[in-house]
C-alpha cells in the first residue's frame, strides 16, 4: 500500500494513473491484515488474481510484478502451513485415544502389581525377589525420567 501510494505521485502521468487504479483496488479490499487468517488468505488470493488479471498492465507499468509474485508465494506458503496445522489438529484425536489407552495400561499395571503382591503373600517373598528387584529398578528409572521432564 505504501509503495503504491508513493507511486500515485510519480512524475510519469501513466505510472501515476496506474498506481491510482491499483490504490482503488487495494481500498476495495480494505484492511486485509485485520481479517481472520482464512479470510486474509482468501482475499490475498483474490487480490493476486486481480493483479495478475485485469490489472496486470498497471502492475507492469509501475514495476510491481516482483511484489505481486512475492505476495503470491508467501500467501501460498502460509496456506500450506495452515493446512499442515489442520492435519496436526486432526492427529490430536489420536493423542486423545492414546490418553484413554494410557488409562487402561495403568489399570492393567495396577492389576499386575496386586497379583504379584498376592503371590508374595501366599508363596513367599523369595520366589519373586529377582522379578520385583528388576521391576523396581525399571520403575525408578522411568520415575527419574519423568521427574527430569517435569523439571524442564
Amino acid at each position: 500500500r505504501a509503495q503504491i501510494k508513493a507511486q500515485v505521485k510519480h512524475f510519469d502521468a501513466d505510472a501515476a494513473a496506474a498506481a491510482y487504479r491499483l490504490q482503488v483496488l487495494f481500498d476495495a479490499y480494505g484492511d486485509i491484515a485485520r481479517k481472520s487468517l482464512d479470510q486474509e488468505t482468501a482475499d490475498i488470493t483474490n487480490l493476486v488474481q486481480d493483479l495478475n488479471g485485469k490489472h496486470k498492465a498497471d502492475v507492469e507499468t509501475i514495476g510491481f510484478t516482483r511484489w505481486v509474485e512475492q505476495l503470491d508465494t508467501e500467501n501460498q506458503s502460509f496456506d500450506a502451513l495452515m493446512k499442515q496445522r489442520f492435519d496436526e489438529y486432526a492427529e490430536k484425536t489420536a493423542i486423545t485415544r492414546l490418553r484413554t489407552a494410557r488409562g487402561a495400561t495403568d489399570d492393567a499395571y495396577r492389576a499386575i502389581v496386586t497379583r504379584v503382591n498376592a503371590g508374595i503373600v501366599f508363596n513367599g517373598e523369595e520366589k519373586y525377589r529377582s522379578f520385583v528387584l528388576d521391576l523396581n529398578v525399571r520403575i525408578d528409572r522411568y520415575n527419574n525420567v519423568m521427574a527430569q521432564r517435569k523439571g524442564k
